[in-house]
């Protein structure tokens, strides 16, 4: 146990804090190293470099119409999805507008993220509220409004517990670990018995296995690739 200003660590959490104090460090180093090189090759070439450290792009003017959308977008985003031919300049409710002044009725909802509807005045209201005492905080602090949440969600859904993520890996590495978990401890499975090399998800093993310096017990190690592999 380490106490600094009042506030007791224990040992774990002094390596999270040395391991992130290490990352740091790294990318302090890397930038130098990126200036450095940056000017080297600066005083080769003349402006060319100031150009790329000191200016920025023009913002792009908007696009005019809907096909223009279709085209500029289509030259710079890679190919993952496609999308259907309407593209939308504002919401109001289930009501949405495209370039043309087009007015449709909203069925797809955001895949399920936006069933509140576009612009809902209170979501609005709270969003400014919020924004103006604080945007963002890591999950490394605490803070003042997540227990509170936490507390509804589990009263409302009647859960013993609730894990607040922003992103389907996440979803997936919770269902991994808690199968890991169950599978360990309740069924009794032998940790070496799954090889990663059996699987097509190394990505989303390794994001379940790549927390070291926090808390894993009962999860057991991933055997297969290691991080340095990948």
């Amino acid at each position: 146990m380490f106490t600094l200003n009042n506030l007791k660590f224990s040992n774990r959490q002094i390596s999270s804090i040395q391991y992130a104090s290490e990352v740091l460090l790294e990318m302090s180093v890397l930038q130098k190293a990126t200036l450095d090189l940056l000017r080297c090759v600066g005083s080769n070439q003349g402006n060319r470099v100031t150009r790329l450290v000191h200016t920025r792009p023009d913002t792009p003017p908007p696009a005019k119409s809907s096909k223009e959308v279709f085209e500029r977008e289509a030259k710079i985003t890679a190919k993952n999805y496609a999308p259907l031919p309407v593209s939308i300049v504002r919401g109001k409710g289930v009501y949405m507008w495209d370039n043309e002044g087009k007015k449709y009725l909203d069925f797809l909802g955001g895949f399920a993220t936006l069933n509140q509807g576009h612009c809902h005045p209170k979501i609005l209201k709270t969003l400014h509220e919020q924004s103006s005492i604080l945007h963002h905080t890591s999950r490394a602090i605490y803070h003042d409004l997540l227990y509170q949440l936490g507390e509804y969600i589990t009263n409302l859904f009647r859960y013993k517990r609730f894990i607040p993520m922003n992103t389907g890996v996440e979803g997936g590495e919770t269902s991994i670990k808690l199968a890991r978990k169950w599978g360990y401890q309740v069924k009794k499975l032998i940790a070496s018995l799954l090889s990663l090399d059996d699987l097509h998800v190394p990505c989303m093993c390794k994001v379940v296995d790549s927390s070291t310096f926090f808390v894993n017990a009962g999860f057991y190690s991933c055997p297969g690739q290691t991080l340095s592999q990948i």
